[in-house]
């Protein structure tokens, strides 16, 4: 142990230099230091407390306190400084008697220590290191585990020939035999055996899990052990049901643990199929099936058992997972969640909402946690959706961009009738320049556009949304319409040729062109327009291009048809689709009307014998130009047929009509 160092209070101070101590401090009227938990002694006051009222007193230049190096722990037995009564900081006088702290020096500096105390703390570094081996030394199982520590510095090199790794694993394997258990609970050999598990054959590592059979459940538990039943199951896919079928019955228990619970995620969300799954999820809702597994769904299961006991069973693995922070990364409790809400009334949804607030931007980016999110937002009080438009608003662009957390955006369009919230929420935090880099950030803008169409939207997203808001359908579409059309034609806009001859980006390009509104102005999207129109005449003869302005002029005519057979109109009720149908076809008779305008006759006759026949046959087909278009193409139906263009034949049959 090293020397204890003397302190001012195990010096004895010399009868002179208590009196000039003595002096000083009637000099300056100082008040007794009050004794404090954290210092031998309190900072003295730098203004005298019964000082003359007149008399201006200055505060004395503090100096900084400067820490001294306290040796570095290296066992759990060492000397401790509190205990020896130095707290490892400079009194508030040096040894020298030099206050530090409101003294009247002028300047501090630190104590040098001697060559004798650097020394004597080496010296106990080097006694620490040894009593540390020493304990170490009574384990049974150190000498294996420096052994092959040694060997697995070799068998984890990248460099290693794999005929060398496999007569090291064989070597390791040898000398581990039987002692796995020993080794797996500890934080340094336990990487030593897991390093064994990736480079050994299949053999290798099913041994290692025959040794550890039966003790699973206790390794999910160990904060070093947990990995090595990772590993196991990443690695070797023949000890997945017996690992697996041990935690059988101990699920409730240990999704609660906090290491455990991650073991319990890695089985659900990556080794188990969907019968597994349920049977996984059986466990939480009674006790029965904890033995006694069923292949029936969750509303039969309540028939059999009372539903309050279910919920209060849900509930009390819920709620520790919220209060620890770790339910978004489980999907299992998620799902858990999901089935709760399901059941619950409106009071206990809200009791579990109001929990959730904080969680839902952590626990949306997976299937299981979005859809937990989209419910909150749909059984959610106009308060709590205002509370999670909160919440999301710095996170707006990342919760867009993901593949589930477009979703919860796409519920919230579609449920919150507070378009200025949604507007305020969704539209002042997206970045429009990234619309061409991401394609969930398009379908969320997209949504807004033409609803929940069928021509955009696959089934498993519009059967997740949950129809909820109270306002009309359309007029909610119309009032977010206008909010968003300004800046997204803008974006478009600029880069509406490119965007057209991209197969991605077309389709969103071609729906920004019809559907965005502006009702008070008739020539928005004229810029647009005159730029298709330029690079028609210029001879651009792109195919995807070709295709999209052919989409453009007879967009309304295939929508129709669409919304002949589609359930759900987008316009909902029959006045919102009517008024959306009248919108969409003077558009597109708008556009073609455009750009047969800005075509000569000679450049329309090129395309009818080019690559663009099908926007020639477009334009004599539109209700605005199909008088006037087949005029100028009449004449010419001999060169047409001759071109033998593709969809030449079709166009020839139009004109000859």
């Amino acid at each position: 142990m090293p020397p204890k160092r003397a302190t001012k209070r195990d010096r004895a101070s010399s009868n002179d230099g208590a009196a000039v101590k003595k002096q000083k401090t009637a000099a300056h009227s100082k008040p007794a230091f009050a004794k404090t938990a954290g210092s031998k002694q309190a900072k003295p006051s730098s203004v005298p407390k019964f000082a003359p009222a007149k008399t201006p007193v200055s505060a004395p230049k503090k100096q900084p306190i400067v820490e001294r190096k306290a040796p570095v722990p290296t066992s759990d037995d060492e000397w401790d400084d509190a205990a020896d009564g130095d707290n490892g900081f400079i009194t508030d006088e040096d040894d020298n008697g030099m206050e530090v702290d409101g003294g009247d020096s002028a300047a501090a500096a630190p104590k040098q220590r001697s060559a004798h105390d650097r020394e004597a703390q080496r010296e106990s570094r080097k006694q620490q290191s040894e009593l540390k081996t020493l304990r170490k030394a009574k384990d049974p199982a150190y000498p294996l585990v420096i052994a092959l520590k040694k060997q697995w510095e070799r068998l984890r090199r990248h460099d290693l020939p794999s005929e060398d790794r496999e007569t090291l694993m064989t070597q390791m394997m040898e000398q581990a035999k039987g002692r796995i258990t020993e080794l797996i609970f500890k934080h340094d050999a336990s990487r030593i055996v897991q390093c064994m598990v990736k480079y050994g054959n299949e053999e290798q590592r099913q041994q290692i899990a025959q040794e550890l059979k039966g003790r699973f459940v206790e390794l999910s538990r160990s904060m070093y052990g947990r990995f090595m039943t990772l590993r196991l199951l990443k690695y070797t896919a023949a000890v997945r049901p017996m690992i697996i079928g041990e935690f059988k019955g101990h699920l409730p228990k240990n999704i609660r643990h906090l290491i455990a619970c991650y073991v319990i995620e890695g089985i659900f969300s990556d080794y188990c199929n969907a019968k597994e799954k349920h049977h996984m999820l059986q466990e939480f809702y009674h006790p029965e099936y904890r033995t006694f597994k069923t292949d029936v769904p969750l509303a039969e299961i309540v028939q059999k058992h009372d539903k309050k006991q279910i919920l209060h069973n849900l509930l009390t693995v819920i709620r520790p997972c919220i209060e620890k922070g770790i339910l978004g990364d489980l999907t299992i409790v998620q799902r858990i969640a999901l089935d709760y809400v399901d059941l619950a009334s409106d009071a206990e949804r809200s009791t579990l909402f109001e929990s959730l607030h904080p969680e839902l931007v952590a626990i949306l980016h997976n299937r299981e946690g979005a859809l937990l999110a989209m419910r909150a937002i749909t059984y959610g009080s106009a308060k709590d959706r205002k509370t999670i438009a909160k919440g999301f608003k710095d996170y707006i662009m990342k919760i867009a961009s993901e593949e589930y957390g477009h979703w919860v955006l796409l519920q919230f369009i579609d449920t919150v009738d507070d378009t200025k919230l949604s507007a305020t929420t969704i539209l002042k935090e997206i970045d429009w320049s990234a619309l061409a880099e991401n394609k969930y950030l398009r379908k969320t803008v997209l949504f807004m556009l033409v609803g929940r169409s069928t021509r955009q939207f696959a089934p498993v997203v519009l059967d997740a949304l949950v129809q909820q808001g109270k306002k009309d359908p359309y007029r909610r579409y119309t009032e977010l319409l206008d909010a968003v059309s300004p800046a997204l034609l803008e974006t478009t806009t600029k880069h509406v040729i490119d965007w057209l001859k991209d197969p991605e980006l077309a389709p969103f390009a071609v729906e920004v062109l019809v559907r965005t509104r502006f009702p008070n102005d008739a020539h928005a999207k004229d810029a647009a327009l005159d730029d298709i129109v330029d690079a028609l005449r210029s001879g651009d003869r792109d195919d995807t291009f070709l295709r999209n302005v052919k989409t453009l002029v007879q967009y309304h005519a295939a929508w129709a048809r669409n919304q002949g057979k589609a359930k759900v109109k987008e316009g909902y009720t029959d006045e919102g689709h009517a008024e959306l149908d009248a919108t969409i076809r003077e558009t597109c008779s708008a556009f073609a009307a455009r750009i047969f305008k800005g075509l000569l006759p000679e450049q329309l006759l090129d395309l009818a014998t080019g690559a663009g026949t099908f926007v020639a046959l477009a334009l004599c087909e539109a209700e605005a130009t199909k008088d006037a278009a087949i005029k100028v193409l009449a004449p010419h139906v001999a060169e047409i047929e001759a071109s033998g263009a593709k969809g030449s034949a079709t166009l020839v049959q139009v004109l000859k009509a």
